[in-house]
């Protein structure tokens, strides 16, 4: 298969920065010259853009997979092999469109079991969010709202997640 066909055949899967798709295509034996002439034919018909690929995989890592900026930003640079310069622009774009991190942070967090009675439950939810990349405050905050939230319906007599109370009667 030459260069071409093989590149056309990844960017039918998915978008590909140029460098990426140029790792891939050497590593399956093209050579230099038919890879380069390759890409360059797909960048002069538009149908591979650094610039959107990166946005369209930014929205993918943050709305999709729930990744914070950081998490993104790293993604999009050591994995995606994009310039840091598209991905700060995709990221940026992101805010502009008004996607808010810290809702999202907190989407996460309703969806994680929390026990109140154990004392590291703020500091297990702070390092989830942190591993998919939001920034400290954001980490900190969704994390301790989150217990708040969790002790008060407790208060008010709605079970806690974590008990073990079974709520079938059959």
């Amino acid at each position: 298969m030459n260069a071409w066909n093989q590149a056309l055949g990844h960017l039918a899967r998915r978008d590909h920065g140029q460098k990426e798709l140029r790792e891939k295509l050497l590593q399956r034996g093209h050579s230099v010259a038919d890879t380069d002439e390759a890409i360059a034919a797909l960048i002069e018909r538009g149908w591979l853009n650094d610039a959107r690929t990166a946005q369209n995989m930014s929205e993918s890592l943050a709305k999709g997979r729930g990744y914070g900026p950081r998490k993104v930003m790293q993604t999009l640079v050591e994995r995606r092999k994009l310039s840091s310069a598209d991905a700060k622009a995709a990221l940026s774009n992101l805010d502009e469109q008004g996607h808010d991190w810290r809702a999202r942070a907190d989407a996460l967090l309703s969806r994680r079991r929390v026990r109140l009675d154990d004392p590291q439950a703020w500091a297990k939810l702070a390092r989830f969010l942190a591993s998919r990349g939001f920034p400290q405050h954001v980490c900190a905050d969704a994390a301790r709202d989150r217990l708040n939230a969790l002790k008060e319906e407790a208060a008010n007599g709605h079970a806690a997640e974590g008990d073990d109370e079974d709520d079938d009667e059959g």
